[in-house]
């Protein structure tokens, strides 16, 4: 009787270890994010981007390239300046001016709106909310249109009006970038509008990294994937 109380005694110590050792792999596996005040697009950099685009059965590449500026935005002073280029030598230059928030409560970005990416423009702009949270959610009104803003290619209307973005942090996972695995947040959003139609975005932040992946899904039922590649520090 000794012997099988002591053999049973053993097996369930076997049994605990076990199961702390996979409690212990699970942790292990989890992303660790280092929650920091933001300073990623408060900076002179380059945020290198390769592009793949579907429409139907139609696929395209491109590169596109965010240069950020410490500086404020001539059009508007409470966001920083910000260009997109189509090569680092027109770093210079700015392919399409714009404009990013940074701040300790929210990082806020416009999306390439020149040429074909001007359908963008009907998309959920990339954003989140700081500290960032698994679950959160949030929504806000974005307006549009008329002779600024919008774009007949897509959209015929007169005047401006509203689309419905809805954001949701949906998981924490690991990326890749540049062969290094990164902590990221999963965020999906819908863009609702009774004259643009619907829209969604899916993407990716990093504490350190920014934005480094956009998968966008437009009005028009076409597909734009945009996964960052490479940051150079000016």
């Amino acid at each position: 009787m000794k012997y099988y109380a002591l053999a049973l005694a053993l097996l369930i110590l076997s049994i605990i270890s076990i199961q702390t050792m996979e409690i212990n792999q699970s942790r292990v596996n989890c992303p660790k994010f280092e929650m920091v005040n933001p300073s990623i697009y408060a900076s002179n950099q380059i945020f290198v981007f390769k592009v793949e685009k579907r429409n139907g059965f139609v696929v395209e590449t491109d590169t596109v390239i965010l240069r950020s500026f410490n500086k404020p935005w001539a059009v508007d002073k409470a966001q920083l300046k910000a260009c997109w280029l189509r090569s680092i030598s027109d770093s210079a230059s700015c392919r399409a001016g714009t404009g990013i928030v940074e701040s300790d409560s929210m990082i806020w970005l416009h999306p390439i709106r020149d040429d074909e990416y001007a359908i963008l423009e009907y998309s959920p702009f990339p954003q989140i909310k700081l500290p960032a949270q698994l679950g959160a959610t949030w929504s806000e009104d974005f307006v549009t249109g008329g002779n600024k803003w919008g774009n007949n290619q897509w959209v015929k209307h007169d005047g401006l009006f509203s689309i419905l973005y809805q954001y949701h942090i949906t998981s924490g996972s690991m990326a890749t970038y540049k062969g290094s695995a990164i902590p990221v947040f999963n965020i999906e959003a819908t863009g609702t509008s009774s004259v643009s139609g619907k829209s969604k975005l899916k993407y990716s932040f990093s504490y350190g990294y920014g934005f480094v992946s956009l998968v966008y899904s437009n009005i028009d039922g076409s597909v734009f994937s945009f996964d960052l590649i490479d940051r150079i520090q000016l």
